[in-house]
């Protein structure tokens, strides 16, 4: 049985539990900073969606036909598809979170859906197939699929949360 004999006893008991109780804190505090780095990474991409629509003409937003031949409209919506494909790569390796990935998923499907997005979209997927392979499989799954679920290169039989949840080899080196 455990007993207390002295004073000595009673304070290495009180640094023991003043320790874990600690480590306990440091802990919370690294899962804090975790949060408010990953919502910091999210809102610069945020940052940078916002500074692409900024350029996009209102009617192209309000889906209306822009008229005439607009190269800048057609860069910044070839830009638009890049940062969308760039997040949805970001979704499969775990780097974005739930809440956002639902919001920016329901904001790429509503605007792939837009006369002058989807122009644009039909056009890179005809003239350079292959550019944008992560939106192109988003769309292929009918935005249905997250592709957080999405199965690795090599191990297409299952998916995995992260690649490195996988136990192949060429997924833990992000060969896949």
């Amino acid at each position: 049985m455990f007993s207390i004999d002295s004073w000595g006893d009673v304070a290495a008991i009180a640094t023991v539990v003043g320790l874990i109780l600690s480590l306990i804190a440091a802990a919370r505090r690294v899962r804090e900073l975790g949060k408010l780095n990953q919502a910091q990474f999210e809102d610069s991409l945020d940052k940078e969606y916002r500074k692409i629509i900024r350029g996009i003409p209102m009617d192209a937003l309000l889906g209306k036909t822009v008229k005439g031949d607009n190269p800048e409209l057609r860069e910044l919506l070839y830009n638009y598809l890049d940062l969308c494909n760039g997040q949805i790569y970001l979704r499969k390796i775990g780097r974005v979170g739930d809440k956002r990935w639902q919001d920016w998923r329901d904001g790429i499907k509503h605007n792939l859906s837009l006369p002058e997005f989807a122009k644009v979209w039909k056009e890179v997927k005809r003239e350079a197939l292959g550019t944008f392979t992560w939106l192109e499989r988003l769309e292929q799954e009918s935005f249905g699929i997250d592709p957080i679920n999405w199965p690795c290169g090599c191990c297409k039989d299952k998916p995995s949360k992260r690649w490195f949840a996988c136990a192949r080899w060429c997924c833990r080196r992000k060969k896949c």
